[in-house]
């Protein structure tokens, strides 16, 4: 006998909706559900997720400061070897920081395909507390995926229209840019102050990273990264507004006239 169609989801199983609180794993099967609650979507999974492996990091580290390390030119003004004993997290390319002096990471972040075509294989994983992976990226080499939490991603409705995860189970907001995935998850960790350094938001292309950039990366920025800027910039205040509201502060510990957005806390005071 051939399948139906999907029933709605009973009320009894549905999750309390409110903000970050909403399961979208139902919405692949239930039309109407997806209509009743806005159309969250989540991104198409090349790799399993791992939802119960990023649950137990729930609240790991409660309280402290984390240091969020982006990659852009301005991180050559900072000694980050002055971080180590630590906690930092980085993204992309900041997987191997020990040219500027840092050691080890408590987390680091690739959500991009290409980004791991590029340079995956020279990711260290004995420097990395948490190693997380999203779900779009494939081709995850076994050693990876026995350490990695593959998390998933929601496409629709995006980070800076208001929308910050608090269950990283569930999948995280997205932004353009992976340093917002990296805030969710360090707040969703337990940290209680978010200092960002790294992320100048201005995506030069002859001077886009604190590394030489490939001529990948610099398409990239071109075509993406300028484009978008705004939206990461509004994804950076709507992070700061929403975490506030849970506790969570997020500053910018970087270059003074970046990020605008965020209080300026010195560098050098946090990381005295």
């Amino acid at each position: 006998m051939a399948d139906g169609p999907a029933s709605p989801v009973s009320r009894d199983m549905r999750p309390p909706m409110g903000l970050a609180e909403f399961e979208y794993r139902y919405l692949a099967g239930c039309p109407r559900w997806r209509q009743l609650t806005g159309r969250h979507v989540p991104r198409k999974a090349f790799t399993a997720p791992t939802p119960e492996r990023m649950a137990a990091l729930g609240g790991v580290y409660p309280g402290g400061t984390c240091f969020i390390i982006g990659t852009a030119p301005s991180l050559r003004e900072f000694d980050l070897s002055r971080l180590n004993g630590r906690h930092c997290f980085s993204v992309n390319r900041g997987h191997d920081l020990r040219e500027r002096g840092l050691e080890r990471l408590t987390g680091y972040v690739i959500a991009d395909q290409l980004a791991f075509d590029d340079y995956g294989a020279l990711i260290d994983i004995s420097r990395i507390d948490h190693l997380f992976i999203r779900s779009t990226v494939s081709r995850i080499p076994d050693a990876m995926l026995e350490k990695a939490v593959i998390y998933e991603a929601i496409r629709s409705p995006r980070l800076f229209r208001g929308y910050l995860q608090e269950r990283a189970e569930r999948g995280l907001y997205t932004g353009h840019t992976v340093v917002l995935d990296a805030i969710q998850l360090a707040a969703f960790m337990g940290f209680t102050r978010l200092a960002v350094i790294g992320v100048d938001l201005d995506f030069q292309p002859k001077d886009l990273h604190f590394y030489s950039s490939s001529q990948r990366e610099v398409n990239h920025s071109l075509a993406h990264s300028q484009r978008y800027a705004g939206k990461m910039a509004k994804g950076m205040a709507v992070a700061h507004r929403l975490l506030a509201q849970r506790g969570v502060e997020l500053v910018n510990a970087g270059r003074s006239d970046r990020l605008t957005m965020l209080p300026y806390v010195p560098f050098e005071s946090l990381a005295s």
